[in-house]
């Protein structure tokens, strides 16, 4: 990826996170944060929970093409297969 290209994605991220802070502020799936601070916090575990969901959801798709733990770990910088697995494979994930 370009420079710029992650550049732009970041502010997409970074906009998402403030829309989800606010919504959740408003009433959504967490309690109203009492400053902006705090409801970027809270919009960023949301964004970082639905980012884990979709990790999973494309491991699933790896691994059922025949990708290996071995692989997919290269992905996240050198992470061992067995710390992926644990994280990642069946019976891991969480409910939502």
């Amino acid at each position: 990826m370009l420079d710029g290209e992650i550049r732009d994605i970041q502010r997409q991220l970074r906009t998402a996170i403030d829309k989800a802070g606010r919504a959740i502020a408003r009433g959504g799936s967490a309690p109203p944060a009492p400053t902006t601070q705090l409801q970027n916090v809270a919009g960023a575990r949301w964004v970082l929970d639905l980012l884990e969901d979709e990790v999973a959801r494309y491991i699933e798709q790896a691994r059922a093409a025949g990708a290996s733990w071995s692989e997919i770990g290269e992905q996240f910088g050198r992470v061992s297969k067995q710390a992926v697995h644990e994280r990642f494979g069946a019976g891991s994930r969480r409910p939502r």
